[in-house]
């Protein structure tokens, strides 16, 4: 299914990226640079928004037009998107369920969010987040659960009567973490980044039972961070599991890493295990050390999986099939 994309055309500027119809195709990533607008001339529900008013031709009555506008709409609100295998993803878990639907990738740049949600939250069934606006995106709403809150990140919303917010990226974490074998129960884990991501992996490990818990941050600011040096110093000794949700490794700059060169194979021989939230590349420059010295690693694509699998179970109000995540990573030959 390919649903060509949008720019809704207000004061509150975004749009909607296009995307490869296949998950597979999307391995390894490359930028989408292009948007698709939805024009007033369309002649099938296929140039139809789910952000911009529909087309006039989409109210001729026929049953394309009632499919465009009767099926359900999901998104991804982000500040740039083109990296995302937020689409496939979900379709591939609709297919699971038998439900037709629509999701698109909303990008939104800085200072237009305020503006945007109100729109998302009148047009869409639900959409998730994804930075810089998991913790912007709170007060917008009218509710947020108590564990998003305590977490401090919003990455689902559910529209509605009113609007609630929710975190799926900690389950997806800590079920990533349990698939793959790392225990953090009773060793200290040592969190690299002080960004939104590092929040939902630390409120995990901590229920999973983490001895002590540290952000190494480039500035470290709070009593529970320490700097990259102290790092360093402690880590030999300590041991432990290894967390980054930094940037650093991402597609397109895939030759970069958290940890400096001249520490990298020390370090991540003495882990415990290596879990980088990053899921493009599919493997990166810290995953691969650590594997090259036999230490457990995993990228993030499992937790991306996981996090939208609950994300569905929130916006359609019912469980979803046993394993899923699980079943859908063999089935795109990801594991």
């Amino acid at each position: 299914m390919r649903i060509p994309a949008a720019e809704k055309s207000s004061s509150a500027v975004f749009r909607v990226c296009p995307y490869a119809p296949s998950f597979s195709s999307l391995l390894p990533i490359r930028r989408i640079r292009n948007a698709i607008r939805c024009t007033q001339n369309a002649k099938t529900e296929k140039n139809c928004s789910s952000i911009a008013p529909l087309p006039k031709s989409c109210y001729n009555g026929n049953k394309a037009a009632r499919r465009c506008m009767s099926m359900k709409q999901y998104g991804l609100i982000g500040e740039k998107l083109g990296h995302s295998l937020s689409v496939p993803i979900h379709e591939a878990i609709w297919e699971k369920i038998s439900l037709a639907a629509s999701y698109r990738l909303i990008e939104i740049p800085r200072g237009e969010l305020a503006a945007v949600v109100p729109e998302l939250l009148r047009t869409l069934d639900g959409f998730n987040i994804t930075v810089p606006y998991k913790t912007d995106v709170m007060p917008l709403l009218d509710e947020i659960t108590p564990f998003a809150r305590e977490v401090g990140a919003v990455n689902t919303v559910l529209t509605g009567e009113k609007s609630r917010g929710y975190n799926t990226d900690d389950p997806g974490f800590e079920q990533m973490l349990r698939y793959f074998g790392m225990n953090p129960d009773g060793r200290p884990v040592f969190i690299l980044g002080s960004g939104g991501a590092m929040h939902a992996c630390r409120n995990a490990v901590e229920r999973m039972g983490a001895r002590e818990t540290w952000v190494v941050s480039r500035n470290p600011k709070h009593a529970d961070e320490i700097s990259y040096d102290d790092f360093y110093a402690r880590f030999p000794d300590m041991g432990g599991l290894i967390v980054n949700t930094t940037p650093a490794g991402m597609y397109p700059r895939v030759e970069g890493c958290p940890i400096d060169a001249a520490h990298l194979t020390s370090i991540v021989a003495r882990a415990d295990g290596v879990a980088d939230i990053i899921f493009n590349p599919a493997e990166t420059v810290l995953t691969a050390a650590a594997k090259r010295v036999g230490t457990p690693a995993c990228t993030g694509l499992y937790m991306l999986i996981a996090q939208a699998v609950e994300a569905e179970s929130i916006w359609q109000g019912c469980s979803m099939p046993p394993n899923l995540a699980e079943t859908l990573m063999k089935e795109l030959h990801l594991l």
